[in-house]
């Protein structure tokens, strides 16, 4: 086996979820394998929420990449390709870097599980590898996204002085609390005593909260909305203070996604504000205009394939299912759509149906391999509610794509796949020819 298989292999075989709170047995595996200054001397932004973290990692790896920050960023899920989790700078880490550095890093975990007869989860593990890989590679500044939450995921351990905090929404309800301000207080716990969190896309009576909430933990709370980032005429126009406005041809659409960059870009000023006397570098407008340019986010409003054109977007909340559709109404409003749909497994579909409804020409209802929703039953959801278009049901992915490609050929309009990351990555793979048999693991 090669490198990439054998790193596969190993990440298969780890349980989902560790033992219980993990705060404990990864504060001894990062002593162990991380030396103390390094954590201590540099910087980490630490992204959390519900809808947008991936996405503002990316862009703020993007506007620190162009103020020439070296950079090791490490997300989750990926799209496509498992190393995508880990970057220094634009480059993912190879599986000859990755697999010897997993292999250091279970020896230390598995010591630790015989000490404390406890277990580490995937994620855990995969926090690990991105530290000790980054530390191999001397990244100046650390950009971690979070998993579930804050309070107890491993990014809590980074002391983070500077997080952002990119929206909220009903979610792992079991796990962070049944109402949307139990879910902000644990996701603002990934902020470390005396830090400041930029807050994007939240409504305003959880804002009062989230400040209240905040400054019994002495953090300050920083709006993206300071960001003077406008949308107007389909021209995206960037003013900060002491430059001249500078317009941003993103070539990004998906959902929030100015929310995102707002936060991003703000984020990054907190950190050159707090890292460097000198404050904010000199051009740092146009370093995110180039930044954001040049980042391009998989998976969000994403055109894969052409003759029909064919789009997949990740959107799996119903807030993003909103913003997703007003994108769609606006950018396709004199073509016909046929909606390849489908679900993850316990997801809000509501919000999703009546989209399809109201915008599709067709609609095709399937799943995803991995964590897809029963399509079947999603079926008959769709099929409850009164529609004057043909909606037909494909187990099949690669089957559905096909029967959407011929229907959208037949009436000169495009394909739109949308239900979730699952859904998505897999129809990009099947559209590239890729093996999807390995594609998620967890």
């Amino acid at each position: 086996m090669n490198s990439k298989q054998q790193l596969l292999k190993i990440v298969a075989a780890l349980p989902k979820f560790g033992c219980g709170i993990c705060l404990h047995r990864q504060s001894l595996a990062m002593e162990q394998l991380i030396p103390t200054d390094y954590l201590e001397q540099t910087p980490t932004i630490v992204v959390t929420g519900t809808d947008g973290k991936g996405s503002t990692s990316m862009l703020i790896n993007g506007i620190l990449m162009a103020n020439q920050v070296q950079t090791g960023m490490f997300t989750s899920p990926h799209f496509l390709e498992f190393n995508e989790r880990f970057q220094l700078g634009k480059t993912k880490v190879d599986y000859d870097t990755l697999l010897p550095a997993m292999q250091n890093v279970l020896k230390t975990t598995s010591n630790i599980e015989q000490q404390l007869n406890e277990t580490f989860g995937v994620f855990e593990v995969l926090f690990l590898l991105a530290l000790v890989v980054f530390h191999q590679n001397k990244a100046q500044v650390l950009i971690f996204e979070a998993g579930i939450g804050g309070r107890y995921d491993p990014v809590r351990l980074l002391k983070s002085k500077i997080t952002a905090l990119t929206s909220i929404a009903l979610e792992h309800t079991a796990l962070l609390g049944n109402s949307t301000e139990l879910i902000a207080y644990d996701k603002l716990d990934a902020c470390y005593p005396g830090g400041q969190t930029v807050v994007g896309c939240i409504e305003p009576a959880l804002m009062a909260k989230i400040h209240a909430y905040s400054a019994l933990k002495s953090t300050d709370i920083i709006s993206a909305e300071k960001v003077n980032l406008q949308l107007t005429k389909d021209r995206l126009m960037l003013s900060l203070p002491g430059s001249k406005a500078i317009e941003i041809n993103s070539p990004s659409k998906g959902p929030g996604m100015l929310f995102n960059m707002q936060t991003a870009i703000q984020a990054c000023q907190t950190y050159f504000n707090e890292n460097f006397l000198a404050g904010i570098p000199t051009g740092f407008a146009q370093a995110c205009k180039i930044g954001i340019e040049a980042t391009r986010i998989p998976g969000r409003f994403d055109k894969i394939g052409a003759s029909p054109e064919l789009y997949v977007d990740c959107a799996h909340t119903p807030n993003a299912y909103k913003l997703l559709f007003d994108i769609i109404k606006n950018e396709f409003e004199h073509t016909q759509v046929i909606f390849v749909v489908g679900a993850s497994q316990g997801r809000d579909t509501e919000h999703l149906i009546e989209g399809v409804l109201r915008l599709g020409s067709g609609i095709i209802v399937t799943q995803a391999s991995f964590k897809g929703a029963d399509s079947k039953a999603l079926y008959k959801l769709v099929n409850k509610k009164p529609a004057e278009k043909p909606i037909y049901w494909q187990a099949d992915l690669k089957q559905a794509l096909q029967q959407a490609k011929t229907m959208a050929q037949s009436i000169n309009g495009l394909v739109f796949v949308v239900g979730g990351l699952f859904l998505a990555g897999e129809a990009a793979a099947i559209e590239q020819g890729l093996d999807t048999s390995s594609l998620y693991l967890y």
